[in-house]
């Protein structure tokens, strides 16, 4: 039998963080939280024997600082969350994701997936203590049999160091799990999946058309053609085939 292509995978891909950028908003905020408090003294040197204009520039000194501080933690915030390192280990992810691929055909599964897991980091410093650390292991290529494929789990995870939800796709084989991560046609890819591995695939050809209008429907919605609802709506009718 011939081997059809039936869906392929669409990743969400950002543009990969750069250090000068967050270093710059970073310096401005501070430069401004120094210089804000400072205004309405050179005005009140200025006007120093306007009694009436000494009270007003007092309670907008008192203004001023508090919001000079509060531009001064912001900046320094994302500073210490945007160094060198944590910028690092940004791209190192990003650089990961974008190497994934996934398509499904009328028999297998291939493309190529990312390993990504949390581990337990121990240190002691006169205390004992943990810490969870992100370990990215180099891509891999996959090439699996649908008949292998026993189930199909969809979610979403929290990668904290690049502060996104992304979807997580995982497809568990007597042999372990793959996942692949930011997909954003996951429910068109389990949808397609979990129908190859309850049916023959004689059946599911003749109805390849709702995979097209599964499609069609997604880049309506994503252009804003759709609502929410609507798409859902719609959604639901074809997959039950009226």
């Amino acid at each position: 039998m011939k081997e059809e292509v039936l869906i392929e995978g669409t990743f969400y891909l950002p543009s990969i963080p750069t250090v000068k950028n967050y270093k710059k908003i970073s310096v401005i905020l501070i430069i401004s939280g120094i210089i804000l408090p400072i205004i309405p003294l050179i005005i009140g040197l200025m006007l120093v024997f306007d009694i009436d204009a000494q009270l007003v520039l007092l309670d907008l000194t008192t203004a001023f600082f508090i919001i000079g501080l509060i531009s001064i933690a912001v900046g320094a915030i994302i500073l210490a969350k945007n160094s060198n390192n944590h910028i690092s280990k940004q791209k190192e992810i990003y650089t990961e994701l974008y190497k994934q691929s996934l398509t499904v055909t009328s028999s297998r599964i291939y493309g190529t997936t990312v390993d990504m897991v949390y581990v337990d980091v121990y240190h002691n410093y006169g205390y004992r203590s943990t810490y969870k650390k992100l370990v990215v292991h180099p891509a891999k290529t996959v090439n699996l049999p649908i008949h292998q494929i026993s189930s199909i789990i969809d979610g979403v995870w929290d990668v904290e160091e690049i502060d996104e939800n992304l979807s997580l796709l995982t497809i568990s084989t007597s042999s372990g799990n793959i996942s692949f991560i930011g997909l954003e046609n996951i429910q068109l890819i389990k949808s397609v999946l979990l129908n190859l591995i309850q049916q023959p695939y004689e059946n599911i050809k003749q109805n390849r058309n709702n995979y097209e209008k599964l499609n069609e429907l997604k880049t309506l919605f994503d252009n804003g053609t759709l609502s929410k609802s609507e798409f859902e709506r719609e959604k639901d009718k074809i997959l039950k085939g009226q």
